[in-house]
């Protein structure tokens, strides 16, 4: 999904990975990357635990600016309901791995948390 500026042009763009998958399935043509970048990329888990792997990963091929690992049955569901404790990825491996990337920042999302973008 974009955002557009006040001409009409792409200001800022956000993915919404909401299952995971292995390339090619749920890669987006490469000209998309070209008119714009990847502002912000929500991930589910699977691909953190990909990452953490040292496996190829839509991060390699979008290369967001902010990445936000989230795992759908806690995204979407209300804060009156207590989280979902499913999320089963190394996170110490997985923090030790993108803290290699200097490009990109990535966020761990727990309860209550908030981001702001710029």
């Amino acid at each position: 999904m974009a955002w557009l500026d006040e001409s009409g042009q792409i200001e800022k763009r956000v993915y919404v990975q909401t299952s995971s998958t292995g390339e090619p399935a749920g890669f987006f043509p490469s000209s998309l990357l070209t008119e714009h970048p990847v502002d912000v990329a929500l991930l589910t888990m699977d691909c953190a635990n990909l990452k953490a792997k040292g496996k190829h990963t839509i991060m390699d091929y979008m290369h967001p600016k902010h990445v936000v690992f989230c795992h759908w049955e806690d995204f979407f569901r209300p804060k009156t309901k207590p989280p979902h404790e499913i999320v089963k990825v190394n996170l110490p491996k997985l923090r030790d791995v993108v803290r290699l990337d200097t490009a990109t920042r990535y966020f761990f999302p727990s309860w209550d948390a908030e981001f702001f973008f710029p």
